[in-house]
């Protein structure tokens, strides 16, 4: 489990840089598994993918 003033660190930079909550969600579900369990490539991969999902680009009309 994730120490709760990282989570809060993570949410104010993905606020801060103007990102939907799901992105800091995200990137803290997949530090959790990183911190149960060796993730293997594919695992890993996916976790990233997810992540990049929630991430708003400039310039990106797919979302």
């Amino acid at each position: 489990m994730l120490d709760k003033a990282l989570i809060e660190a993570l949410e104010d930079v993905v606020r801060e840089e103007g990102q939907p909550r799901a992105v800091a969600q995200r990137l803290a579900a997949w530090l959790n598994r990183l911190s149960e369990a060796e993730v293997g490539r594919d695992e890993n991969t996916s976790l990233l993918a997810n992540v990049r999902e929630a991430l708003v680009v400039e310039g990106d009309n797919a979302n």
